[in-house]
């Protein structure tokens, strides 16, 4: 938390400076700070990782956002001082461990998010004086930065918290700062109610049709009209295209499922958890499509963010029926089907087709260009397998835990997609 008070340096030093501090902070603390402080070090064999990784997370901010210093301020922020404080104050008193996560307590994870907030705003109006004219939309962002930072902290992931705290808050601010209000405040009112109506009533049919579970009606009625109002209606029919295939996948061979033992709960029908793990993320991007100057890239991200959804259900689905010999990704070790995190060929090849079809299926609705078919189908590959490289690392069972793996590995998916059209495609398509 001291190295937090560097903050302000932010504001004053020029940018070559800026990367002399990140390179001095990587050195100290690999090299002179153990010998300073040893009871830094965590566990038995003095792990110094979480050390090093603070002043390397913050170096890459610099890199990734070097005329966005209120980004890096506040993302840098709610690192030191919001999961600094998760960790002190999560010692005091009773502990009460998350039902997700018992390494880790409710009052620790509460105080990531309310020091993580405040400072983080305190620490943007600080670096950028010119963020106090609109600073009630950075306090919201501030807070949902910190939300988001401290449900990330929380959750047993193999990657350390010092990685994903701060890359998790500064997408959130990053996400906040191309935001147009004037894009918000044109939306048509009574179009929102009709496709909120409009896809209630479809939730509603596919609940009496025991296609989904009851509580996914209401997450659908959030989710759904979010993605047909702010991502135009060819992002909504790519949201129906995956439900479609992927319910198909879960009734395929059901009964073969049921005797191995695999078969997705209450005869397959998903529920709110599914909907949310699945079509969250897509959701956000969607939101941002009209909410930013960049609807191609935003766009991009919620076909990646899906198709990536789409290759893991039906790799997963269609690997339980066909699959023979799956293996962890991790150690190549054959493993009785079902295990978590085993890829078999035979899934994976089913799961790439989907994913194929699925971008060719939004190119045919003209929502992006033929040159954004391979980012689509290459983000839904990489995210769908970092998500069994993780399934297979995390041995840990916890509450929702297949639910949190699928909403890693949709951000991941959507997120490759969005950072390579970034760099290969026009922010609006078509070109005018």
């Amino acid at each position: 938390m001291a190295a937090g008070l560097l903050i302000i340096l932010l504001r004053f030093l020029p940018y070559w400076a800026l990367l002399c501090m990140c390179l001095f902070g990587i050195l100290f603390n690999l090299f002179v700070l153990p010998l300073l402080f040893p009871s830094i070090m965590r566990g038995v064999t003095g792990d110094r990782r979480g050390v090093v990784f603070y002043p390397i997370a913050v170096t890459a901010l610099v890199v990734l956002f070097p005329h966005d210093l209120a980004v890096v301020a506040g993302a840098w922020a709610i690192l030191s001082f919001g999961d600094g404080m998760a960790t002190l104050i999560g010692r005091l008193g009773h502990p009460m461990p998350l039902r997700w996560n018992p390494k880790k307590t409710s009052q620790g994870t509460l105080a990531c998010f309310v020091f993580g907030g405040w400072t983080c705003f305190v620490a943007m109006m600080g670096v950028d004086p010119g963020l106090r004219e609109n600073w009630e939309l950075w306090a919201i962002a501030s807070i949902i930065a910190a939300l988001f930072a401290a449900w990330i902290e929380s959750l047993p992931l193999p990657i350390n918290d010092n990685l994903t705290v701060p890359f998790a808050a500064a997408g959130v601010l990053w996400a906040t700062s191309v935001i147009e209000i004037d894009n918000l405040v044109r939306l048509n009112g009574w179009f929102t109610f009709v496709a909120t109506l409009a896809n209630g009533a479809l939730a509603i049919v596919l609940t009496s049709f025991r296609l989904v579970h009851g509580s996914a009606t209401w997450a659908g009625v959030v989710i759904g009209p979010i993605v047909w109002v702010f991502g135009d209606w060819d992002s909504y029919l790519l949201l129906i295209c995956f439900f479609v295939l992927g319910t198909l996948a879960t009734k395929h061979g059901y009964q073969r499922k049921v005797w191995r033992g695999v078969a997705q709960e209450d005869e397959g029908r998903r529920s709110a958890r599914h909907v949310v793990a699945n079509c969250g993320v897509p959701a956000v991007f969607a939101f941002l499509v009209t909410a930013t100057p960049f609807p191609l890239w935003m766009k991009i991200a919620v076909a990646a963010s899906l198709a990536t959804a789409l290759f893991d259900t039906l790799s997963s689905e269609l690997g339980q029926v066909y699959g023979r010999h799956p293996v962890l990704p991790t150690t190549g070790e054959v493993v009785p089907i079902g295990t978590e995190g085993a890829i078999s060929m035979e899934g994976t090849l089913g799961g790439l087709l989907g994913a194929i079809l699925f971008a060719l299926f939004g190119w045919l609705l003209g929502t992006y260009p033929a040159s954004a078919i391979p980012i689509v189908v290459l983000a839904a590959f990489v995210g769908s397998g970092v998500e069994s490289f993780l399934g297979a690392m995390v041995k840990v069972d916890f509450t929702w835990k297949n639910e949190i793996l699928n909403f890693t590995n949709t951000a991941i998916g959507g997120g490759i997609g969005l950072w390579i059209a970034f760099f290969t495609q026009p922010p609006v398509w078509p070109i005018p």
